[in-house]
């Protein structure tokens, strides 16, 4: 009887033993794991801060496409009142011009003719 105890007790050993393996190799892996998580987590933590970058970065060109948009347009506005003041300038000087010259048409309404004989 003394010898099964024995015998048991020694398989005991052995299977605490073996469990006991068990939970270091279990252990290393879960602190593997662990680690690979925690790269994971920075990795994602990057990520998301080069995304916000860019978020941030095409907002800002967006903003400034639509600055740049609305400058467009005030500039067009300005031509077309620019060359609207140009025409209406030509307009006024041509007119202008037209006065001057039927105002002095009566003086030279005729131009010098050579003496005839008689």
């Amino acid at each position: 009887r003394l010898r099964k105890l024995e015998n048991e007790r020694a398989g005991l050993h052995m299977e605490v033993s073996v469990l006991s393996e068990q939970v270091d190799a279990q252990s290393s892996k879960i602190l593997e794991l662990e680690n690979i998580l925690q790269e994971k987590k920075d990795a994602m933590r990057q990520m998301e801060d080069v995304l916000q970058k860019e978020v941030l970065s095409r907002s800002a060109l967006e903003t400034q496409k639509l600055e740049l948009l609305t400058s467009l347009s005030e500039m067009k506005l300005r031509q077309a009142s620019l060359e609207h003041e140009n025409v209406a300038l030509r307009s006024a000087t041509s007119i202008s011009n037209g006065e001057k010259f039927s105002r002095h048409a009566g003086q030279y309404s005729s131009l010098p003719r050579p003496p005839t004989s008689v």
